[in-house]
């Protein structure tokens, strides 16, 4: 009895130490999983345009800049891509490419008197071998040869043959196109229908709450821009005065209707949060409307959707 009970004490010991294991393992999962979610990833970017400069610069990190990028661009040099780890350029940890290998001599494998056999054809017959000196040809070589013998013996097409081919490729390609147009008013109706409406309206607003998180908490741009035409750089300076209110006091552009010019410098930062991207993800994933829809465009391309309804 003793024994026994010595033996289930081990049991729930062991299950016990188990049972603790597990939970700091899911404990664990759950604190990198908050982290993923709720830790912003951090962005910012600076830019400078002038007569003699064309420079731009945008860093991107995480985590405390656990992780961080920068892109770096320079006229007229390419852009360069530093990426880091803890500090560490990851760089180093790349294999360094293998010098690559001289490419070797490709062997002639046609026999040196075929190619001057056929140039000479003039007979539906095996020609034999041009130079003395040359080896007898070998099965592989005179199949050649015949292949080459039979694709010229072969009758030359009849033009009334020709105008069928024709007529058949025009026949192929109308019928291509009357398939196209038929999908695409299959897709407008399918755009009319109440359940698209319903989940394009929940996929804008899920959209423009996610632009609204993730877009540069601060903006400044100061610029001079101007096109050869004086009516371009007018319509763009009505468009930018239409926006000015979503841009901010920080975004200023002076139009030039004199010259052609691009001048200015730029700066922006915001942070992007993975949870944000998800829940409004899911929104337009788990709407009633989105599994019907995704079937229906499948359907689309299956004779016009009359095919798996």
């Amino acid at each position: 009895f003793l024994l026994e009970n010595k033996m289930l004490a081990v049991f729930l010991g062991i299950l016990k130490v188990i049972g603790i294991i597990l939970l700091v393992l899911l404990l664990l999962v759950l604190f990198i999983l908050a982290i993923v979610l709720f830790v912003p990833i951090r962005y910012q970017g600076k830019g400078l345009i002038d007569e003699t400069r064309k420079e731009a610069q945008v860093k991107v990190t995480w985590l405390l800049h656990a992780l961080s990028v920068r892109v770096e661009y320079k006229h007229p040099d390419k852009p360069s891509i530093l990426i880091k780890l803890l500090g560490i350029n990851i760089e180093k940890f790349k294999r360094k490419p293998k010098p690559p290998k001289p490419p070797k001599e490709k062997k002639e494998k046609v026999h040196p008197s075929i190619n001057l056999a056929l140039l000479n054809y003039d007979e539906p017959t095996p020609p034999k071998v041009v130079n003395p000196k040359d080896p007898p040809l070998n099965e592989e070589h005179k199949q050649i040869v015949e292949d080459y013998i039979d694709e010229k013996a072969k009758p030359k097409e009849s033009l009334q043959e020709k105008i069928n081919k024709i007529v058949n490729k025009i026949t192929s390609v109308y019928n291509k196109v009357k398939d196209i147009l038929a999908n695409i008013q299959y897709y407008l109706d399918l755009l009319q229908e109440e359940g698209t409406k319903a989940l394009i309206g929940t996929a804008l607003d899920a959209l423009l709450k996610i632009l609204k998180k993730i877009r540069p908490k601060k903006l400044i741009i100061n610029a001079e821009v101007g096109f050869d035409s004086p009516d371009t750089t007018g319509k763009l300076y009505v468009l930018y005065w239409t926006v000015k209110p979503a841009l901010g006091e920080d975004v200023n552009i002076t139009p030039n209707f004199e010259e052609a010019i691009i001048e200015g410098d730029f700066y922006f930062k915001g942070k992007i949060t993975i949870i944000t991207i998800l829940i409004n993800g899911l929104r337009i994933v788990l709407n009633k409307n989105f599994k019907p829809f995704l079937k229906k465009i499948k359907n689309g391309g299956l004779k016009n959707g009359r095919e798996g309804k």
